[in-house]
């Protein structure tokens, strides 16, 4: 169970950070 959270868990973490990120940055230097 420990060793599939671990990877689920990345995975979760990682997927919306990315996105969040890469928009936010393309987004405020947009605007600006």
């Amino acid at each position: 169970k420990m060793a599939q959270m671990r990877p689920v868990a990345r995975n979760i973490i990682v997927k919306p950070v990315v996105p969040m990120a890469y928009l936010s940055s393309r987004n405020a230097r947009r605007k600006k």
